[in-house]
């Protein structure tokens, strides 16, 4: 099957956006980190297990 090539496009895109998505989700999760560790914030770490859960559900 040859998919016409607006379709590649928008592949292509939607995998460039999932790309930038998993890297904002990393960067995230490292200040998270950050925060529970050096301000001490107990909500830091929830949220984190929160981030790691919702990637796991969509893997």
């Amino acid at each position: 099957m040859v998919l016409p090539p607006e379709v590649l496009e928008l592949i292509d895109s939607l995998r460039c956006e999932i790309q930038a998505l998993r890297a904002e989700n990393a960067e995230l999760r490292r200040e998270l980190q950050a925060v529970d560790e050096f301000d001490k914030e107990p909500w830091a770490d929830a949220l984190r297990a929160t981030l790691l859960d919702a990637n796991e559900a969509v893997q």
